[in-house]
This record gives structure tokens, sequence and C-alpha cells, in this order.
């Protein structure tokens, strides 16, 4: 869902920087990503919540489990919503 939401250009947009209030960058758009590999920090990962709080981000900004393509699936995995 991660992948249909970059193609449809809704991972990052312009705007201002929360840390820092800068006008006009590049910044996520409200759809969290895990980028630190340490659990227990803000954006570490494993979070057991994690999955279930990015698919109701993905929702919405209009990317449903519907929307992965048949071939990205991964065999045997269980998809929930």
């Amino acid at each position: 869902m991660l992948k249909v939401a970059f193609q449809r250009k809704l991972v990052f947009t312009i705007g201002s920087l929360r840390t820092t209030g800068e006008e006009g960058v590049i910044t996520w758009n409200d759809i969290h990503h895990k980028t630190y590999h340490r659990p227990n920090q803000q954006f570490g990962y494993p979070d057991p919540s994690y999955l279930e709080r990015v698919t109701d981000e993905l929702k919405a900004k209009g990317v449903t489990l519907a929307d992965i393509d048949p071939k990205d699936r991964l065999e045997g995995t269980v998809y929930c919503m």
C-alpha cells in the first residue's frame, strides 16, 4: 500500500517543517514511515501498532488493500485491514 501511495504522489508534499518551521520544503504527507531500526524510538521499528496506524493513514488518503496489484502481493502473506 505504501508503494501505491508513492506512485500516486501521496507520500511527500511541499510544506513547512515541524521542527524548524521552515516553509516551502519537501516533507512527509501524514503517512508515517519507520526510518530507525531501534524499538521504542519515535521513528523506530519494530512498533507493534505501526501497521494498524499506517493502514488507517493510507485509507484516509484513499489507498486500500484493494489497490495492491495482485503480482505485488507476497505469497502466503495474510493481509488484514
